[in-house]
């Protein structure tokens, strides 16, 4: 009877159930300093608003956010890869995938830039603590070079840049190349994988209709990125 009168207030305020489970605390997305980043924000923000959520951001590093989002400190996290979902238990995936994305090693000019690098004791690469994970899994049998973690994007693309570093491995949409790497260095890549939205396992009663809503709203991004690449912002 007491639901029933509840659920009779909600509709008769105009609220969704979900924005009345809700209350006046927003949902608490994490996500991680990229280029590529801002428009699937958007997608995700309009997607919540759809169904009746109030979202706020907040930026994490890039090996954050997973570990946050499991332990329930955030709710959800914009954009991962789907495979890390099996490395953190109360992670689940929103379908359907955002992206397909590719780990992409980039280099100076006058350094070698094929997987052979890999296997060269003498190298050190820069990249973030996930994709260090990430590069010791897939080359675990042949992996000889150094890898070393940082945290700022930006900072990292400009150290290549100056040449202060030769090699780098960042995650990018497919075939997305940021524009500050388009010329100047040559790439291959390391790895293909999809992205998709994650949220804690406490939400996963929202997840059928926050999929739907994802899914109208992902069809528009998909025709305003399709080739598009993204400039680094500070």
């Amino acid at each position: 009877m007491m639901f029933r009168l509840i659920l009779a207030v909600v509709f008769a305020l105009g609220m969704s159930p979900a924005f009345a489970e809700q209350g006046e605390k927003p949902f608490i997305i994490s996500y991680f300093d990229h280029p590529q980043i801002p428009p699937i924000r958007e997608v995700i923000k309009q997607s919540y608003a759809d169904i009746g959520i109030k979202v706020e951001f907040i930026e994490l590093p890039i090996g954050r956010g997973l570990i946050n989002l499991n332990k329930g400190i955030t709710d959800a996290d914009v954009v991962r890869p789907v495979e890390n979902v099996n490395n953190h238990p109360n992670v689940r995936f929103v379908p359907p995938a955002i992206t397909q994305s590719e780990i992409v090693l980039f280099c100076t000019l006058e350094v070698s830039c094929n997987l052979s690098v890999i296997e060269n004791k003498d190298v050190t690469i820069t990249t973030f603590k996930t994709i260090n994970v990430n590069i010791q899994k897939l080359f675990s049998k042949t992996l000889k070079a150094s890898l070393h973690n940082v945290t700022d994007f930006v900072d990292m693309i400009n150290l290549l840049k100056r040449e202060r570093i030769h090699y780098i491995a960042i995650p990018i949409v497919k075939g997305n190349v940021p524009v500050e790497l388009q010329t100047g260095f040559n790439n291959v890549t390391l790895h293909e994988y999809e992205t998709g939205h994650m949220i804690h396992y406490k939400h996963e009663h929202l997840i059928p209709k926050l999929s739907a809503a994802l899914a109208k709203n992902l069809m528009p991004y998909h025709q305003a990125n399709s080739g598009n690449n993204a400039r680094l912002k500070r």
